[in-house]
């Protein structure tokens, strides 16, 4: 969702371009007993299907359906804004440290 706010210290009407991340995963029941998994954006009052991630019957594979989706939403999200990599360096030498210790 895209949303202009006015500036509140300047006090003049500049808008500022403000990114809010709404997605979200739904299960949805259908009529043959199947559940289908969808990523949804919810942006001005409307709900928007964005990715059919897929449909099953069998539990474990609608939770593997559910995690493939927060993966998507997750991707979709870095590409929006990605992270920053402060202590890349120190993440470095733990991993090469307990690499040793294994």
């Amino acid at each position: 969702m895209v949303a202009f706010l006015l500036h509140p210290i300047l006090g003049e009407s500049k808008l500022f371009l403000t990114i809010f991340a709404a997605m979200f995963i739904r299960r949805r029941k259908n009529k043959s007993g199947s559940t289908t998994i969808v990523v949804v954006d919810k942006s001005n009052g409307r709900f928007t299907e964005l990715y059919k991630v897929g449909t099953s019957k069998d539990e474990s594979e609608i939770l593997e359906l559910v995690s493939h989706g927060k993966k998507w939403i997750r991707s979709k999200e870095l590409s929006i804004q990605p992270e920053l990599d402060l202590y890349g360096e120190e993440r470095e030498a733990k991993s090469e440290e307990l690499a040793t210790v294994e």
